[in-house]
């Protein structure tokens, strides 16, 4: 019993602090290099990649607004029909309100892409 429990408490050795100063320094100077030859995570060229990819991401997300926003309001107005029998017009009147909701939204997103600029 003693022997199995001497094998669980086996700690890890200590680390090397030189090798991980070594390694820290060659990362800076890495990074630094990076940094001066313009490829690094924050260079002008990869902002100007992450900003045309949240542009197209914004751009793409309106006409999913502008068919999502009627399709909504049709269902509901449909389920407003059941329950308060006017045919034609729950669903009429449902679409139009997603309508409505859809360029809302689509309003407020531009507006939110244009105050982040």
């Amino acid at each position: 019993m003693d022997e199995e429990k001497e094998d669980f408490e086996v700690y890890p050795d200590a680390p090397d602090l030189k090798r991980v100063h070594e390694l820290r320094s060659r990362l800076r100077a890495d990074k630094a290099d990076m940094d001066a030859s313009g490829t690094g995570p924050d260079s002008r060229l990869n902002r100007k990649v992450g900003k045309t990819a949240k542009d197209i991401g914004t751009y793409t997300l309106i006409p999913s607004l502008m068919v999502a926003g009627p399709v909504v309001g049709y269902f509901l107005g449909r389920l407003v029909e059941k329950f308060a029998s006017i045919e034609p017009w729950g669903a009429v009147g449902g679409m139009l309100l997603g309508v409505v909701a859809g360029f809302r939204e689509v309003i407020l997103l531009l507006k939110r892409k244009s105050e982040n600029e």
